[in-house]
């Protein structure tokens, strides 16, 4: 008997295919936002993957009491990258990454520059959060902290270390 080994384009696209015969026999579409990666020959994307509207509150690491509160948007890219922005001009949009550390849970990291009233760069800041996601894919809660730099790329006290959280929902 000649038996030939599969190819991996073949496996993909076998999984895929019962996972959508699976979803449709148990009168699911192909919007499952399960914590598990969707197959497909093509690709492999996650659940956060997506446009994101993000209420962000700036905490006091001591006491997690609220200092101020503001909304922004957060965009999780496939492969990897991630993308924020808000209202502010005192500060650029941030890049960044993110990476699934299991099931619902997720990590992203961010630098942005930041800027005086007048334009005058002030130095940089990177916020790091973990993240998890909702059972229903369609919302997540995350905290984390801010580490400031100054012009050169040292860190700096002034703004001191922060602690930040947020809730965000799909943008539709």
């Amino acid at each position: 008997m000649n038996i030939r080994p599969l190819s991996l384009s073949a496996l993909l696209l076998a999984a895929s295919a019962l996972a959508a015969g699976s979803a449709e026999a148990n009168g699911q579409r192909g919007n499952d936002w399960s914590a598990r990666p969707s197959l497909s020959p093509w690709s492999v994307s996650y659940p956060i993957e997506g446009l994101w509207n993000v209420n962000v509150e700036l905490t006091n690491c001591d006491d997690d009491s609220v200092i101020m509160s503001f909304d922004a948007m957060g965009l999780f890219a496939a492969g990897g990258a991630f993308h924020d922005t808000n209202a502010s001009n005192l500060r650029s949009p941030g890049f960044g990454v993110w990476r699934r550390i299991k099931g619902r849970d997720y990590e992203f990291a961010f630098r942005l520059f930041r800027f005086d009233a007048a334009g005058a760069y002030l130095g940089s800041q990177i916020v790091r959060h973990k993240l998890t996601l909702a059972r229903d894919g369609d919302s997540y809660t995350s905290e984390g902290t801010a580490e400031f730099f100054d012009v050169d790329g040292e860190p700096t006290t002034v703004p001191p270390p922060g602690c930040s959280r947020s809730t965000a929902t799909r943008f539709e």
